[in-house]
């Protein structure tokens, strides 16, 4: 069975580099971004209303980028804490990559509902793969497999003030953060397409 780990590439590396230097970010205490397909069932709400929770106490901001549900878009976009988002539609991956190396957390808060829960979350190993740590849904597969790895925070999908509680505390104590993430990223040196791959060319010598 072959996972779904990112891409580790040092060419790819210095291109991101290159464009987030290009990126005219707002000032905030902390910069949260998610990447992929927007909707409901992937956390929608609860990030948005996650903002207005940690606004109160802490400037923080979401990028949000990718294709979107329109109604649970327009839906969101009507709740107090969209005034934090900055929302863009889909982009090239190496152009969102970018923006991953100028947020300080991802997010992966979907819920639980189809096949989510059994997966194997290539957005959360992308957030590692460049160090940022990662808010996540608290699966049992994905808690299993990143036990050990101590790179984020999981927390009760549906629950904002889980999410808002954690990037209070980014913005308090921004060193664990930053340890967080570098575990991350050493996790993604072995765990990555680079070695995974290996799995299928033995298969196919097998074969």
């Amino acid at each position: 069975l072959l996972g779904n780990p990112p891409r580790v590439n040092e060419e790819l590396y210095a291109r991101v580099s290159k464009l987030a230097q290009e990126i005219d970010d707002q000032e905030c205490r902390v910069r949260a971004i998610y990447i992929g397909h927007i909707s409901r069932p992937r956390g929608l709400d609860e990030m948005v209303d996650a903002l207005a929770i940690v606004n109160r106490s802490a400037h923080v901001r979401l990028w949000l980028i990718g294709p979107a549900d329109k109604d649970d878009l327009d839906s969101s976009s009507n709740r107090p804490g969209w005034r934090y988002v900055d929302y863009m539609p889909s982009m090239a991956q190496e152009s969102a990559f970018a923006y991953v190396e100028r947020a300080d957390v991802g997010l992966v808060v979907i819920r639980d509902v189809g096949g989510y829960a059994s997966t194997d979350p290539n957005k959360l190993y992308e957030y590692m793969m460049f160090g940022k740590p990662f808010i996540a849904s608290a699966f049992d597969a994905w808690k299993d497999k990143l036990a050990d790895v101590d790179a984020g925070w999981f927390v009760e999908p549906g629950s904002a003030e889980e999410i808002a509680n954690i990037l209070l505390e980014i913005s308090e104590f921004g060193e664990t953060a930053a340890s967080k993430g570098a575990s991350g990223k050493k996790f993604t040196r072995s765990y990555n397409w680079e070695t995974e791959s290996q799995k299928l060319l033995e298969l196919y010598s097998e074969l």
